[in-house]
């Protein structure tokens, strides 16, 4: 593929990959690239102790951070019951995330009253 290009790359789960293999896609010489992931969430896994003395631990998407490249934090959830979501919203978000309506007013699920469900 010495030739192939993309426009755009797209990298989810950006903060649990480490920054070399975030880096691959990039010999694709794409335009535009995203980073999406959540730095509250799970980071590079690495086991190494010469991995955390040079940095090699890190994710591509804590150095640009780091370096004060812009954050876009979605807030809006579309997941969770507004009664689990507000604890990661108050202890990681500053009270940040937002349940979405349709979640807010959706029926409970038809197992629900279920006896295995008390």
């Amino acid at each position: 593929f010495p030739q192939f290009e993309f426009d755009a790359v797209i990298i989810d789960e950006a903060c649990q990959g480490s920054e070399m293999s975030t880096l691959i896609p990039f010999k694709y010489n794409p335009n535009v690239v995203i980073l999406v992931g959540d730095p509250n969430q799970l980071p590079v896994m690495s086991f190494s102790p010469d991995a955390s003395r040079c940095n090699a631990d890190r994710s591509l998407f804590d150095r640009l951070h780091a370096n004060g490249w812009p954050i876009n934090m979605l807030r809006i959830q579309y997941r969770m019951h507004p009664s689990i979501v507000s604890f990661p919203s108050k202890t990681f978000y500053n009270n940040n995330l937002i349940t979405c309506d349709l979640i807010k007013n959706r029926s409970p699920a038809q197992w629900h009253d279920h006896i295995a469900f008390p």
